[in-house]
């Protein structure tokens, strides 16, 4: 007795390819879309201070997604040879390891927003003292101009 054939067409890997790759093309640009409109009505709720914090702390969880994907199943389905069992089971670990280390990304975000908000109040503060300041210097400029007259 002989095997079964399981080989597909090649008509059928093409239709196959096709459909998967409409369907990635189609995921990538709705979650593209949706984010975008996304951003238009949080920018439009939120006021500048706040939009910028949450703008600092999408960019850390865009950073931690570039670590926690890597590349590196890509990398050990590309090969010509099948990748081991041990080596899926240790990029899995991986990148479980570095999702589970996500509240650590986002505990760093919110210090990073509470730094921003801790200088922009400083700032404000030096731009309140930089304005009492000139109020000073343009009220004895004042008064030298009325001793003048």
């Amino acid at each position: 007795m002989s095997a079964p054939d399981d080989r597909l067409a090649s008509s059928e890997v093409r239709h196959r390819a096709l459909r998967g790759a409409v369907a990635l093309i189609g995921r990538g640009t709705a979650l593209r879309g949706l984010g975008l409109l996304t951003n238009l009505v949080l920018a439009r709720i939120l006021v500048p201070r706040e939009f910028g914090e949450l703008a600092i702390g999408l960019t850390v969880v865009a950073l931690a997604n570039l670590f926690v994907t890597g590349g590196l199943g890509a990398t050990l389905v590309r090969r010509p040879e099948t990748p081991r069992r041990s080596e899926l089971q240790g990029v899995l670990a991986m990148q479980l390891a570095l999702v589970l280390s996500r509240p650590g990304e986002v505990r760093v975000a919110a210090g990073v927003a509470e730094h921003c908000a801790r200088l922009r109040v400083e700032v404000e503060r030096a731009a309140d003292r930089a304005v009492e300041e000139v109020a000073v210097v343009r009220d004895q400029h004042d008064r030298t101009l009325q001793l003048r007259e």
